[in-house]
């Protein structure tokens, strides 16, 4: 973590409650390396009028811009009262923690609010930090969280977000009450503090520390060590990008924004020969497949009738994969929101601008995980069927649909 992004006292000074929070929260959400675009979220436990209220960042809303009228205040003794049940629906969940809110004109809470509330402390965070990705992608990521933290962080088996994973969550916090973080397999990390600045810095302790590769007997590297030879100029990529973005469009199955990225990271990643396999594991988080899809559409390049017959496999591969692991969900746009193409680069496609930047900017973290990760051992991320339990799942895709676009549009080959 940069020292650009560190807490300052005197900005801090005379913060409290759901404005401090805020304050913490845009300190993390500015470094994308933390987290991305509505992911992850926070929250700060309060006081008033003689009652205990959590206040929860509201579902979807952006870290790094967030202001206090982003959290959802809620009732901790009634969110508290849920901990003794066995199970909840989904569905009984929200209704919960609707009728536990403390005002009518509150954003949506998080689906993670559980979460917070039953983390006893008065500040937690919660992110998809690439580099706790290292551990949470990787196999025996218990062991390795452990040999890098010792006791004082701990890990929880990847379960979807919810009832289930907070009630996991509290149980393992009250057997290790001197704990101070902790990792979520396949997820991401949590850290909590009696002071936001605590809770902050132990996020970017966790962080920072995560960044340095832990090896296990058995570690074997996937990605091959030889630097791959970059051919072409820059120039001549753009003009083939332009072209290929329009083509691409003219293939998806709605109107859409197509962006191109061809940075000299992402072209080096895709000229490696074990690059394409390796993309179609999926993302290191699985909330970020809701912005680019389980799998990327990888094609080696050809004509305007190459591509879009590559495009119309994808559609049927995506349909199938629905069918197959959630076939109770509504049908979605079937069409590839990346495009990697060697040789030329990534392309990302949005209903509007915004929308494609998002997905531009994940997938280059993706791109970074993934060779961070199998450059030492086997990237091992959540398999397909969990991660259509989060990709279908109604809860979690209506942030995609609250996501506001930008005015100005960023046309193909802006990189």
């Amino acid at each position: 973590m940069t020292d650009g992004h560190s807490w300052d006292e005197r900005a801090a000074s005379g913060l409290s409650g759901p404005e401090l929070c805020a304050y913490a929260s845009r300190l993390i959400g500015s470094d994308p390396r933390l987290v991305l675009w509505g992911g992850g979220n926070s929250s700060v436990k309060t006081v008033s009028h003689g009652e205990r209220v959590v206040w929860v960042k509201g579902s979807g809303a952006d870290m790094k811009t967030i202001g206090p009228e982003g959290f959802s205040p809620l009732k901790l003794d009634a969110l508290d009262a849920l901990r003794s049940r066995s199970s909840m629906s989904d569905d009984e969940m929200l209704a919960a923690q609707s009728a536990a809110l403390a005002s009518e004109r509150a954003p949506r809470p998080s689906i993670e609010t559980l979460l917070h509330a039953w983390t006893p402390a008065t500040h937690v965070y919660h992110t998809h930090a690439d580099d706790v990705a290292g551990f949470t992608c990787a196999p025996k990521s218990r062991a390795r969280t452990r040999k890098a933290f010792g006791a004082d962080v701990l890990w929880v088996p990847y379960v979807r977000p919810g009832f289930d994973l907070s009630k996991r969550v509290a149980e393992a916090i009250t057997r290790r009450p001197k704990a101070w973080g902790l990792v979520l397999d396949k997820h991401g990390a949590l850290t909590w503090g009696d002071t936001a600045r605590e809770a902050y810095e132990r996020m970017i302790t966790l962080s920072r520390e995560a960044g340095r590769d832990v090896r296990l007997p058995g570690d074997r590297p996937e990605l091959s060590e030889k630097p791959a030879r970059l051919v072409g100029s820059h120039a001549q990529r753009r003009t083939a990008a332009r072209r290929i973005a329009g083509w691409l469009q003219g293939d998806l199955a709605k109107p859409s924004v197509v962006r191109w990225c061809g940075a000299p990271e992402v072209l080096r990643f895709l000229a490696r020969p074990e690059a394409a396999a390796l993309t179609q594991r999926g993302p290191f988080t699985m909330e970020h497949a809701l912005h680019t899809k389980a799998r990327p559409l990888v094609w080696r390049g050809g004509s305007k009738e190459d591509l879009s017959k590559a495009v119309a496999a994808f559609k049927r591969r995506h349909q199938a994969y629905r069918a197959a692991y959630a076939p109770k969900a509504p049908a979605v746009d079937p069409s590839p929101r990346v495009l990697l193409v060697p040789g030329i680069g990534l392309f990302a496609a949005g209903r509007d601008s915004k929308a494609a930047l998002v997905t531009e900017e994940i997938y280059r973290h993706t791109i970074e995980v993934i060779a961070r990760v199998s450059s030492f051992t086997r990237y091992s991320p959540l398999g397909l069927k969990a991660l259509a339990g989060v990709e279908f799942w109604e809860l979690e895709m209506r942030k995609i649909k609250g996501l506001a676009p930008i005015r100005s549009s960023v046309p193909a080959g802006a990189r």
